[in-house]
């Protein structure tokens, strides 16, 4: 058998239980083909000493479970064993188990999210049938009305509340219609508002807002004098003897009723000074004491003003229609000063609508 030449390379089978490694010594010559035998054979007809077998050293690494031959020198080549790490199929092994588990774990995160969403529904959706199936049971029961709570009365009584509800037992708070019960109440023209509250079990709570009186219109009549309450909404709502009269408001004429009955109107232009009321008796009532009346006029330019009369004098003070607790000191300071000057006991008129003081007697007071 012929040796190759250098361009040509050997072919060695190398297999994972038995791997060789080819190491290049000094001399790069073809290695001859055949098995160790062969060779040894054809030393021998060539009249050359086989070659001596040599061992591989013990402390070479690489060493294989089987034991191999080496060639010649004169081949310059030498094949030893190439044993594998088993830890490198285990490492790769795991990396893989390792990139298939990244892959299961972040595959399917979106789809264990809707999952858990899915979960979560479910379980409300229990929750709340659960919670209607208790409550057909037991709302019935606790939702009828037994009880009616009344606050904030004053002159209407709790008898005249309860006809006018008519009868409420057993009514469902669940079902309770407040707007057409509120509308029952405001027809009383005593109550400005009615609020209502359904409370468990069985209560239905009702506050009442009654018109606080700002001022009294004297009312003649066929069947004698009467005071009329009137409100800040200039909705006048009550008739009351005189004598009893509302203490602590004042007494407003020059109005007059055709035919009055109680939840009629004052003209919207006097909304300005009944609003005003309110505003003087919630802050400063005391400087209303000083006026017995107060009269609305009307002016030639179409607009109502007020005339103040005070009590114990006979100087009237002409003021603009919407009253305020500075405007009434005024008044009262200037009514002080003209009566320690003598003019007391004369008749005369004030105009401070103008924000100056005008002081007339009474051949100059016109209106």
């Amino acid at each position: 058998m012929s040796e190759s030449t250098l361009d040509r390379k050997p072919r060695v089978m190398l297999t994972i239980a038995d791997s060789y490694a080819v190491k290049l010594e000094e001399r790069t010559t073809a290695r001859p083909s055949g098995s160790a035998a062969q060779v040894h054979e054809r030393q021998s007809r060539q009249g050359q000493r086989p070659s001596a077998r040599k061992e591989p050293s013990a402390n070479r690494a690489g060493v294989g479970q089987h034991e191999h031959h080496e060639t010649s020198d004169r081949t310059g080549f030498r094949i030893e064993p190439l044993r594998m790490d088993p830890r490198l199929f285990q490492s790769g092994a795991a990396a893989a188990q390792r990139a298939r588990q990244e892959q299961d774990d972040g595959a399917p995160a979106h789809a264990r999210s809707q999952h858990r969403v899915l979960v979560s529904l479910l379980a409300m959706i229990g929750c709340m049938l659960l919670l209607a199936a208790a409550l057909s049971f037991g709302l019935p029961a606790l939702t009828q009305v037994r009880m009616i709570r009344l606050e904030g009365l004053a002159t209407v009584t709790e008898q005249e509340i309860m006809k006018m509800l008519g009868d409420m037992n057993g009514t469902s708070l669940v079902t309770l219609d407040a707007k057409a019960l509120s509308s029952r109440l405001l027809q009383d023209p005593r109550i400005a508002e009615a609020k209502f509250q359904c409370c468990l079990p069985n209560t239905l709570a009702i506050e009442i807002r009654e018109r606080k009186p700002v001022a009294g219109i004297l009312e003649q009549s066929s069947m004698g004098s009467r005071l009329v309450l009137v409100d800040a909404e200039g909705v006048a709502y009550a008739a009351i003897d005189p004598e009893s009269g509302a203490r602590g408001i004042p007494l407003l004429s020059g109005i007059r009723f055709s035919s009055f009955q109680p939840g009629q109107r004052l003209p919207e232009a006097l909304l300005p000074l009944t609003k005003s009321l309110a505003k003087v008796l919630e802050h400063e009532p005391a400087v209303l004491e000083a006026f017995s009346e107060i009269k609305v006029v009307q002016t030639g330019q179409g607009s109502p003003e007020v005339v103040l009369y005070p009590a114990g004098s006979r100087i009237a003070v002409r003021a603009p229609l919407e009253l305020s607790v500075a405007t009434l000191k005024l008044s009262i300071a200037v009514l002080d000063i003209l009566r320690t000057r003598g003019y007391g006991a004369r008749s005369g008129e004030v105009d401070i609508r103008e924000g100056t003081l005008i002081f007339r007697t009474k051949e100059a007071v016109s209106g």
